[in-house]
């Protein structure tokens, strides 16, 4: 039985709605690229747009595979392609003529998901659209998660048109929280619920839906979607990641240099991927995680010896540092070895004002 709920009401998305509908009346912006985090509700507000436009356009809609589609040119294409009765996506010109034919009676709504997941030939065809697409009957819809690698020069070239636009949903607020959980529960929710439940999903839709029957623990199948959405990462970048969970939704840039057992160039190029990977965010001293479930996802899926031998391992480096003596004594509560931890936390305890 799945733990996502799921429920007909439709919360918080009335600007975005309102955008996409200018979008689609506007002679000029013939394509709209909704980019957000997994699970802030890009499908939904596709299908809700696409609903209210009623039986008038024809709507088509092809979707990436998730990983492997190096191997699958056009991926997101095929199936649009091959309800208007074209045979060879390779052929862009021929392509671009049957989208714009097929629109002459009827205007077309083209509809590309998971763009995050696209082969290089889905996004150069997809470049080819955007540029030459001249029928306004034609209105053509990507979705992505926060763009990374060739999709994000990609995106930052498309924006730059009059043409394009781009719409980033925002999380929900507590109140659309509130709302959300009242459509999933059918009922009203206590005030202590929804604060909960806001301040770990931070709004994001998909994990209020997880959330809502178990607000104090991640349910194991929003874990595996949570390690699922990390893109692919290095063994340098997974060793970084690891440290940094350890650690805590946030972590010091000085802290992984002493515990991380990376040479310095190594881990600032480990660093530097995961933020332009979305995976982390740079902080004014250091980093911290995208969304605090994706750190207890990746610190819950080692093994119990290994978070313990982790946390002793930063016990170790950070104790000849007492500026870090309260990180030592969580450290070492959390590697079993309680006389260090109340040894530090008195240590801490007893410190002066900074």
């Amino acid at each position: 039985m799945s733990i996502f709920r799921s429920s007909s009401a439709f919360v918080g998305r009335g600007a975005e709605l309102a955008a996409l509908r200018a979008a689609y009346q506007d002679e000029i912006g013939r394509t709209v690229l909704i980019s957000g985090d997994a699970g802030i509700g890009k499908s939904r507000l596709v299908h809700e747009f696409t609903t209210r436009l009623g039986s008038g356009p024809r709507v088509l809609t092809g979707r990436c595979l998730e990983f492997g589609n190096d191997g699958l040119p056009f991926a997101p294409f095929l199936s649009p392609l091959r309800s208007l009765a074209i045979s060879s996506p390779g052929d862009w010109g021929a392509v671009l003529l049957a989208i714009e034919r097929s629109a002459d009676d009827r205007p077309l709504v083209l509809v590309l998901e998971d763009l995050h997941w696209a082969d290089v030939s889905s996004l150069q065809l997809l470049t080819f659209l955007v540029a030459n697409l001249a029928h306004d009957g034609v209105f053509l819809i990507g979705t992505c998660r926060a763009p990374s690698g060739p999709l994000r020069q990609l995106v930052a070239e498309l924006v730059r048109s009059p043409a394009v636009q781009l719409i980033t949903p925002a999380p929900l607020s507590r109140h659309e929280t509130g709302r959300q959980l009242a459509a999933l529960l059918a009922r009203e929710p206590e005030p202590t619920l929804v604060t909960r439940v806001f301040e770990r999903s931070r709004g994001n839709p998909l994990f209020v839906e997880a959330l809502s029957a178990c607000p104090e623990d991640i349910p194991a199948e929003l874990r595996e979607l949570l390690l699922a959405g990390l893109p692919p990462l290095a063994d340098d970048e997974i060793q970084v990641l690891t440290l940094a969970s350890i650690a805590g939704t946030t972590v010091g840039h000085e802290v992984l240099a002493v515990v991380s057992d990376l040479p310095e160039p190594k881990l600032h190029q480990a660093l530097r991927r995961l933020v332009d990977k979305h995976v982390l965010l740079a902080t004014g001293t250091g980093y911290a995680f995208r969304h605090a479930l994706v750190r207890e996802a990746v610190y819950h899926r080692l093994l119990p010896v290994e978070r313990t031998g982790l946390h002793a391992r930063f016990v170790a480096a950070l104790s000849g540092m007492p500026e870090h003596v309260a990180q030592v004594a969580a450290h070492a509560y959390a590697a079993g070895d309680h006389t260090r931890a109340l040894q530090a936390a008195w240590e801490a305890a007893t410190q002066g004002p900074p």
